[in-house]
């Protein structure tokens, strides 16, 4: 929207375009792999399924 906005600007626009994506890209990857592993952690141990038939 910068871009069109100011067309004199498209290439620092682009540039902080890029940075905010990597940046975004990074701050996914932490959150995905906290929440991954907050997950494992807090799930209960189930015991192994009986064989007896109700």
């Amino acid at each position: 929207m910068i871009a069109k906005a100011a067309s004199s600007q498209i290439a620092p626009a682009r540039l902080l375009w890029r940075e905010a994506k990597e940046l975004h890209l990074i701050f996914v990857a932490i959150t995905r792999t906290t929440d991954r592993n907050l997950r494992s952690a807090q799930l209960p141990k189930s015991p192994p399924p009986s064989d007896v038939s109700h």
